[in-house]
């Protein structure tokens, strides 16, 4: 059944010419630019339009911690959590409901809070689920988890190995997979509001993946592009899917979607909530020379405009397809996730599993490692190491010393 949770998240995603719909990614609610649109063109905070509603439908009364210096319901939360009533109730052991809790903690220490809270504690910390979570924290985990479950709804995309030497993904091999693109994006696995992110044309990437690529895409990280490819391991690399373009200032833009949702997982039932969404424009119109600055997204320097009513829908049904997809990370503890992905004997998903274990951050807070996870680590590192960065097998046969 798994722990009741909520999880609130958002997606970005092009509605196509023909009106269907292709999720780019997933992003955790509560980091960096994830709201800025909706509070720029609606004039509220999201979490209180669209989040705290959901949980007093629950009957969960909200805890808002975000940073120790501007903290809402702080000293109730202290009161609660460091010098809780005697009175109070305590959750079961098992896999309590949603009903079992009469709080929800809102919070961007997400670690720390968990760590603090006793676990029979009557405080549902929301976006607890620690594989989620790395889902939508690492583009690398959607690709490997999520998209092979449910193709129709992603653009086509895999996930390469950085290798050490220029061009560190090899042109002619992601030229062969994607013959039938005319554009590729190239994004960095953790990297969020648009960096790390190039497009493109197809028939140019054996002159692209030059030094100057990697510079423009990571060095303003350290000065030095190679010190982020070395952290990252890999690349994922998708399929540029275009949208319905809508005009804003004058101009005609490449929109892309970012819808606000909720993950429900009770009872053994989950569900997907979708609040509210806005567009996201690039900087340029496409009415320039097609480029990144046309067809990226920019949360900082774009604007935003509202999305018609019919393109929210036609997105919130996409979005809540997702559900019975996410079920099972919602189900199972993160090692168990790790481990049936690995035993079951298809390639691709063995090395999405191990690369899942190898996320200390998806692994649970504290991560635990069983000795057999362990173990067959190892014999999957081994087994797959034509597709994994070097640093990946080197962490996954010493993963008992992580």
């Amino acid at each position: 059944m798994g722990q009741a949770a909520i999880s609130s998240f958002i997606a970005d995603l092009k509605i196509t010419p023909k009106g269907g719909v292709k999720i780019l990614e997933l992003g955790r609610a509560f980091f960096d630019s994830k709201y800025k649109g909706y509070q720029d063109i609606f004039g509220v905070n999201p979490i209180e339009e669209c989040v705290l509603p959901l949980l007093k439908h629950w009957s969960l009364q909200p805890y808002q911690l975000w940073w120790e210096c501007a903290v809402e319901g702080y000293e109730q939360f202290r009161d609660c959590v460091l010098n809780p009533p005697t009175t109070r109730k305590t959750i079961p052991s098992g896999d309590p409901s949603l009903a079992d809790y009469d709080h929800a903690l809102l919070t961007a220490h997400v670690d720390q809070s968990i760590s603090r809270i006793d676990s029979h504690s009557p405080i549902l910390v929301v976006d607890q689920n620690p594989v989620f979570r790395g889902i939508c924290a690492n583009k690398v985990h959607l690709a490997g988890l999520v998209v092979p479950e449910a193709p129709e709804l992603f653009p086509r995309q895999s996930v390469y190995p950085i290798q050490e030497a220029i061009p560190h993904i090899d042109p002619s091999t992601i030229a062969r997979d994607f013959m039938q693109a005319a554009e590729v994006v190239v994004k960095a696995p953790a990297l969020q509001n648009g960096d790390g992110v190039r497009v493109v044309p197809t028939n140019k990437l054996e002159t692209a993946f030059g030094l100057g690529f990697w510079n423009y895409a990571f060095g303003w990280l350290t000065g030095d592009p190679f010190a982020y490819l070395r952290e990252a391991n890999c690349a994922v690399v998708q399929e540029r899917v275009p949208g319905q373009t809508v005009e804003y200032k004058d101009d005609v833009y490449d929109p892309t979607m970012r819808i606000i949702g909720t993950v429900v997982h009770n009872s053994n039932v989950t569900t997907i909530e979708t609040h509210g969404a806005y567009y996201k424009l690039p900087v340029a119109g496409v009415s320039r020379v097609p480029s990144g600055e046309s067809i990226i997204s920019d949360s900082f320097n774009g604007g935003f405009c509202m999305v018609p009513q019919e393109h929210f829908e036609i997105a919130s049904l996409a979005v809540k397809r997702l559900a019975p997809v996410i079920h099972p990370f919602f189900c199972l503890e993160p090692s168990e996730v790790a481990g049936s992905l690995m035993e079951s004997g298809n390639p691709e998903r063995e090395v999405a599993g191990l690369r899942l274990a190898l996320d200390r951050k998806a692994m649970g807070s504290p991560p635990i490692f069983p000795a057999d996870l362990i173990s067959l680590a190892g014999r999957k590192a081994l087994q797959h190491q034509h597709a994994l960065h070097p640093h990946e097998v080197h962490n996954a046969l010493n993963l008992q010393c992580r």
